[in-house]
């Protein structure tokens, strides 16, 4: 198992990958709201990576203590 050092690392390098893939999705979530069709999709990608990184934070920041 990998120290809590690493693990927290790899935390870190995930959310922040989440964290540009979630500020592309909120632009396209605001595009797609002045479209004139506005699609369901691009709001549950975003809603399911604002949790995902939100998950992500809880575990980093549990690990840290």
């Amino acid at each position: 198992m990998a120290s809590p050092r690493v693990r927290r690392a790899r935390l870190e390098m995930l959310m922040g990958v989440l964290t540009f893939f979630l500020a592309v999705a909120v632009v396209a979530t605001i595009v797609d709201w002045f479209a004139a069709q506005p699609a369901l999709l691009p709001s549950l990608v975003t809603l399911l990576l604002a949790l995902l990184l939100g998950f992500a934070y809880r575990t980093w920041r549990r690990v840290g203590s």
